[in-house]
């Protein structure tokens, strides 16, 4: 639930502005986290040591004890709970607001014993009431009903065993089924091909397409299916073809002009009728006038000729006769050519498409032939009507068949299988385009239909019918061991709740140390209350004071006494907590213990509002299971540079360390800010950390790579750069500015930029150069950010 000004949230602390506060100067909230952003529920703080978080939760202890913290002047700040109220430094005594902090202050206040063994102490507190002679019998007949449950939740383990070992024996079975299937699948080229973008299928594979088929189903491939299917997987791919013009074919002119040179009527000014009943004739004067027209003899019969026979003949054979003659000769020679078009300009070769497409090319190819020789007959007879025309001029001629010119019939149909062809040709090239994904396909095709047999072969359904009846079986009694385990918690809770009646800073001293023995494994350390001190005394091992205790150990004790002062708190809602850093020198098994205790103590209880800084990335790892609980947000704290002065500053956590929370990863960032960033106010403590950062990161990486404890740092340093120049000058900046034994004055002078960049470089081009995809996988990782 996002946060904003509503009456839902109105009492929870939404913003923060610092104008002054230890390292946190002009800090405004708006600006570094953003206007819509706020605090919620659950707000978890990563930063490094120094970095200002301590100071921030004194602001906070501030607001619990209404008194200025310690070490810090003139504090200003103001926290923001909606739009019309806001508490300041000014205000604050005024407000009612429920805190309660662990930290630093804390412990100097209840456990000064830890700082000053001669005047220390430790505060006693008391939790619940007086002693009770009703409560010890309730809890004897408490712990009576718990042995009976007991007795029921041992043998109902015993059934629960004997069905997780049976289920355990048929998953076995088929599980070695699945893996020797996947082996097989792994192995046939026509399955599975492991030169492409996945070079292995195995047992999760396999479970993944069983899983497509059981969930969508599918066919069986016939054995003509599956042969066709095994031909496309090897098929060569084709050159690509171009697509067909639309106007390849236009018959619409000619035919136009046919019918208009057929049916027009044309007649002589003066007719000379022998000439218009003899066609050949006709033809044969016509050609005898041009032979001799220059002539005054006959060139044939070699008589003179009579000059008005010219005149006769001419008016015979007009110029329109002639133009007439032309267009139908012109009108020949382009249907001709359309002819010649029909024939040769569609080439259609079945073996320039891929097989999948056989169907569609037959039957354009069959449709496109009678097409063709539809119109070539068309054309031809429209051809034969026009050369009888031509040898007749004024002859009309019948139209015995019908052009269907107004129509446009042939046009269409040409252009209609064009199209379509076009479309055969268009998906052709589009599937060499992906013919590898198209292989893909058809394996998965081929794969699935294959697996399909194989689950028919081995009774597949009915396995996992009887394996699901045992794990209804299963789970059955797993809700009755949890059913019966919740009864003997509250059983024991109802117990463990009038025990700690039965007296007041006993009771509490009872719960610190159930803490510390049954919670966090260490029973070696209790706390005992002296009535005439009024304090509790730490021991060791039974009845020895602890004098000496470990940074660990005091911080493991400080939480815990935290912890119980919580349980004096009746109206939790109204609460707010706040912890600081409470892994300090904690190994990793105490810091998971101390991150439980957190998410069910703290996160899991009704307190209105947590605050939690860390710098253990461990710590910051596990409280990113407590995301299962509504209202958690995740923030940083750092340094940066202004104006040459180290200030502070709270932001929202990069995506990268959200999903990522390990310092691999983290320092892997602060080098790669060095390498592809100049220096900046917003960035200085990446340069100046960076020796540190480098040198831890290259120690992790190294050791993975090559983990032989014989090897020296420096002699892994030449394997991996393979190149003494590099090693030379990696060896040097981390070793002489990340150690100052030797160059005490290092720290005094400003750092080299130029060289921690160079660094920075060598060492991310080494990476990148062998091993590019670990090098991607890092930028990806980080890029999220």
């Amino acid at each position: 639930m996002e946060l904003g000004f509503n009456s839902k949230v109105i009492n929870m602390f939404q913003k923060i502005n610092i104008k002054n506060l230890g390292i946190f100067k002009d800090y405004e909230w708006d600006k570094f986290i953003g206007k819509d952003k706020t605090f919620k529920r659950g707000n978890i703080f990563y930063g490094e040591n120094y970095v200002g978080k301590t100071t921030f939760s004194k602001l906070f202890t501030f607001l619990e004890t209404k008194k200025p913290p310690t070490g810090l002047k003139n504090p200003d700040f103001e926290l923001v709970i909606n739009k019309n109220k806001k508490i300041n430094h000014n205000n604050i005594e005024k407000e009612n607001n429920k805190v309660k902090v662990y930290n630093s202050d804390f412990k100097k206040l209840n456990l000064s014993f830890f700082t000053d063994k001669k005047d220390g102490k430790v505060n006693s507190f008391a939790i619940l009431g007086s002693k009770n002679l009703d409560y010890e019998q309730e809890i004897s007949d408490l712990e009576e009903k718990l042995s009976i449950i007991n007795k029921e939740l041992e043998d109902e383990k015993l059934v629960l065993q004997s069905h997780k070992k049976q289920r355990k024996s048929l998953d076995n079975k088929l599980e070695k089924k699945l893996a020797d299937k996947a082996s097989e699948i792994k192995r046939n080229v026509n399955l599975f091909d492991f030169s492409g973008k996945k070079k292995a299928y195995n047992i999760t594979d396999i479970r993944g397409e069983i899983k497509e088929i059981t969930e969508n189903g599918t066919e069986k491939l016939s054995n003509d299916e599956k042969s066709r299917i095994e031909r496309t997987i090897h098929e060569e791919e084709k050159i690509n073809l171009d697509e067909y013009s639309q106007n390849i074919f236009n018959f619409y002119k000619e035919l136009s002009q046919a019918e208009d040179l057929l049916t027009k009527e044309l007649k002589p000014s003066k007719t000379i009728n022998y000439l218009l009943e003899d066609s050949k004739l006709q033809n044969w004067v016509k050609t005898g006038v041009e032979l001799n027209r220059k002539r005054s003899t006959c060139a044939f019969c070699g008589q003179n000729i009579d000059g008005s026979l010219f005149e006769r003949l001419d008016s015979h054979f007009t110029k329109e006769v002639n133009l007439f003659e032309k267009r139908i000769d012109e009108t020949i020679i382009n249907i001709e050519n359309q002819i010649n078009n029909l024939e040769n300009n569609v080439k259609i070769e079945q073996k320039n498409f891929y097989e999948i497409f056989d169907n569609e090319v037959n039957k354009f190819s069959k449709s496109f032939e009678k097409s063709k020789n539809d119109c070539i007959n068309d054309l031809k007879l429209i051809k034969e009507k026009l050369e009888n025309r031509r040898s007749n001029i004024f002859k009309l001629s019948k139209i015995e068949f019908d052009l269907n010119i107004n129509n446009n019939e042939w046009n269409l149909s040409i252009e209609h299988l064009i199209t379509e062809l076009n479309n055969i040709i268009e998906q052709n090239n589009e599937y060499s385009k992906k013919i590898a994904d198209e292989r893909v396909k058809s394996r998965k095709t081929l794969r699935i239909d294959h697996i399909n047999h194989f689950l028919e072969d081995i009774d597949y359904f009915n396995e996992m019918d009887e394996i699901n009846k045992i794990i209804n079986k299963i789970s059955s009694h797993d809700e009755k061991v949890k059913s019966l385990n919740e009864e003997i918690s509250n059983y024991s809770n109802k117990i463990a709740t009038l025990n700690s009646k039965l007296s007041d800073e006993r009771a509490a001293a009872n719960e610190i140390n159930n803490y510390l023995s049954n919670k966090l494994g260490h029973p070696s350390l209790k706390l005992d209350f002296i009535d005439k001190n009024n304090e509790f005394v730490i021991y060791r091992n039974g009845n020895e004071k602890a004098e000496n205790l470990s940074e660990g150990e005091e911080n493991l004790i400080s939480f815990c006494y935290f912890l119980t002062t919580l349980k004096s708190i009746s109206d939790r809602k109204n609460y707010t907590i706040f912890i600081d850093d409470p892994v300090t020198s904690l190994d990793s098994n105490n810091i998971f213990t101390i991150f439980a205790l957190i998410d069910s103590e703290i996160f899991r209880s009704d307190f209105k509002q947590i605050f939690l800084t860390t710098h253990n990335l461990d710590l910051l790892t596990y409280l990113y299971k407590t995301d299962s609980h509504e209202g958690i947000e995740k923030f940083v704290i750092e340094k940066y540079f202004k104006n040459d002065q180290e200030n502070g500053k709270i932001v929202l956590m990069p995506n990268y360390l959200k999903k990522y929370p390990t310092e691999f990863i983290y320092l892997f960032d602060q080098i790669n800010i060095v390498y592809t960033e100049e220096k900046n106010e917003s960035n200085f403590h990446s340069f100046h950390n960076f020796p540190n950062n480098a040198r831890k990161f290259l120690e992790s990486y190294l050791f993975f790579k090559f983990p032989d404890y014989n090897m020296r740092t420096y002699d892994k340093y030449v394997k991996f750069f393979n190149d003494e120049h590099s090693v030379a000058i990696v060896n040097r900046v981390l070793n002489e500015f990340s150690h100052t034994e030797n160059k005490f004055d290092r720290p005094m002078h400003t750092f080299n930029t130029t060289e921690f960049k160079n660094v920075a470089k060598i060492i991310l081009d080494t990476i990148r150069s062998n091993d590019s995809d670990q090098y991607n996988s890092f930028i990806d990782t980080i890029s999220s950010k």
